[in-house]
């Protein structure tokens, strides 16, 4: 019986979308460990020095071949 009543629930409200929107927040933006390797990230990008980028990425993380 529990299980018509919820189907009769969920079959008869109409969906509704949710408003509004979310705003990314930088939980990070006072350390200052962070902000210097994303600086220096940012940096190697923007001249596209592989070396620079690929001495910023973790040892044990793969990134390709």
């Amino acid at each position: 019986m529990a299980c018509v009543l919820c189907m009769t629930l969920v079959t008869t409200q109409p969906a509704q979308a949710q408003a509004g929107r979310l705003a990314p927040i930088d939980d990070n933006a006072s350390d200052l460990g962070w902000l210097n390797y994303r600086k220096r990230l940012v940096e190697a990008l923007e001249a596209r020095d592989r070396g620079a980028l690929v001495a910023a990425i973790d040892p044990d993380v793969d990134n390709g071949p």
